[in-house]
């Protein structure tokens, strides 16, 4: 009852947005912008996100050494497509509990490990599009139009609350973890059980990250992630509009506010909230409208309809039996 009740959501979430962003738009200039973007360019953009994968198949190898060594780069990088085509096909991220029990029922890793990961690949996600937004004021002074903005200074602002609201609710777990004290408190008696979990969920994350040098290298994979699919939207956005000078600093801002407004559940491939926001993105810097949603559309289908097809073919089976088993 729940998976349907979640699918209408996403499905209306999806009519509402399409509908809404078709209204405004001028079918004969996104047509024209269509036009714009050449096959071989969009072979290239799909080369690029698909080599995406593989480095965020290098970073959950990388993550996962620490609690199982000896998973292969293959190994790592199958369980990414799948959750990717599972976000892909399912509405609320459901891809992520895909990938789960996709990695838990293959490479052995327990649900409460899997859960670790995925959550720290949010988290170091999170931090890396915030280096990113700043480093985008660093670039060159001919970008000031973005920094003028308040959209800019607002999500730097967001994303570095979160993350130190996420920081301290991890300092307040490992102090509750190592502190009998607490435990003292009914209402932390009451909670025991789910605390249990949460301090364990923590524990792991913390053998997730490992040693200084690790950490390193995973902020390292995780900046080099985003800046290779920054790499899409840069092929679109240079093709597309008239802004071919500031087309790489666009394209950062960009895949910035996508990703952050996909981290939030909602339909199932995020269609419409992605061509929303590509639209908020773009259209707020001055980019004509409709040629903003071409971007959008275009950029979607790229990482869509590739993806999910292979994710399809290597793991279809195991996507059905996993949605229909949970």
């Amino acid at each position: 009852m729940l998976k349907k009740l979640l699918a209408i959501v996403g499905i209306l979430i999806t009519v509402f947005l399409l509908v809404i962003l078709i209204r405004q738009a001028d079918m004969e200039k996104l047509q024209a912008a269509f036009r714009l973007v050449p096959l071989p360019v969009l072979v290239m953009m799909a080369i690029i996100y698909l080599a995406g994968m593989v480095f965020r198949g290098n970073r959950f190898q990388l993550l996962s050494s620490g609690i199982k060594p000896g998973i292969t780069l293959k190994e790592s990088t199958f369980p990414i497509i799948i959750g990717y085509t599972g976000n892909n096909l399912f509405p609320f991220r459901m891809g992520e509990l895909v990938r789960l029990f996709y990695a838990h029922n293959r490479l052995g890793i327990s649900k409460t490990e899997s859960a670790g990961l995925i959550i720290t690949e949010r988290f170091f996600d999170l931090f890396s599009i915030l280096i990113i937004f700043v480093s985008i004021g660093w670039m060159s002074f001919s970008f000031h139009w973005i920094l003028d903005t308040p959209t800019y200074y607002s999500l730097i602002m967001g994303i570095t609350t979160v993350l130190v609201i996420l920081v301290s609710g991890l300092v307040g777990l490992f102090i509750i973890s190592k502190t009998r004290f607490f435990y003292k408190w009914n209402w932390v008696q009451k909670l025991l059980p789910v605390l249990k979990k949460v301090i364990t969920l923590f524990q792991t994350i913390t053998s997730i990250v490992g040693s200084p040098s690790r950490l390193g290298l995973i902020l390292l994979s995780s900046i080099g992630i985003w800046l290779v699919e920054a790499g899409v939207y840069y092929f679109a956005i240079d093709a597309i509009t008239s802004h071919s000078q500031s087309s790489l600093p666009l394209a950062l801002f960009t895949v910035g506010l996508v990703n952050l407004s996909v981290f939030i559940p909602s339909s199932p491939g995020f269609l419409g909230v992605f061509q929303a926001m590509t639209v908020v993105s773009l259209a707020g810097f001055g980019i004509e409208y409709d040629q903003s949603l071409a971007c959008g559309i275009i950029i979607h289908a790229v990482m869509l309809i590739p993806l999910t097809l292979i994710g399809l073919f290597i793991g279809g089976h195991d996507l059905v039996r996993i949605f229909r088993e949970n």
